[in-house]
């Protein structure tokens, strides 16, 4: 063995005094290559959840104002009504005041606005689109509609309740034509 020759890079037991220890800069390249083409392939399936998250939220908002105003005009015993502006892109909740109409003095009574980019159609809610509000009865009552919202990917979510004693809930789920609830 003592005639046998080893390459330096090779050699067995702690580097030598003043040798170099790490990765050559090819090495690190080729790590690199590796992990853009990992993202490559990751991103186009990570395009639409923002997307989709925001059309969730959305959704969710609308709901969660619609469950506010039949539980508010119940204990109140006044009609509440969600507004929905498809024009100008915004929804609220008003009820009757002293004065007719008003917007509740909590943080509900503020005005919300839908995404720029979604798309908000009412769905065979004929009453409810001609009004422009859904309207909650202190009897726990309100009117039959849908609202149907659709991101700029394809994403459709229904909020609404088909007859007026059903709670509203989100009802449908649909991804780029696909139903999935």
């Amino acid at each position: 063995m003592s005639g046998e020759r080893r390459h330096p890079r090779f050699r067995a037991g702690p580097p030598a005094p003043g040798a170099r220890s790490g990765f050559s800069l090819l090495e690190l390249v080729f790590v690199l290559l590796i992990l853009a083409g990992v993202l490559a392939l990751a991103v186009p399936s990570l395009r639409g959840f923002g997307e989709s998250r925001q059309v969730r939220d959305t959704a969710g908002n609308v709901l969660a104002l619609a469950k506010y105003a039949r539980f508010r005009a119940v204990c109140e015993g006044r009609e509440y009504r969600l507004h929905i502006d498809r024009a100008r892109g915004r929804y609220w909740l008003e009820t009757v005041g002293e004065e007719g109409f008003e917007r509740p003095l909590c943080s509900f009574g503020q005005v919300f606005f839908f995404p720029e980019t979604m798309l908000v159609e009412w769905f065979d809610s004929t009453a409810a689109e001609r009004k422009g509000y859904i309207a909650f009865a202190p009897n726990g009552r309100a009117d039959a509609a849908r609202l149907h919202l659709t991101g700029r990917l394809g994403t459709v979510i229904a909020v609404g309740c088909e007859a007026p004693g059903e709670p509203f809930r989100i009802r449908e789920v649909f991804e780029r034509g696909v139903r999935r609830g």
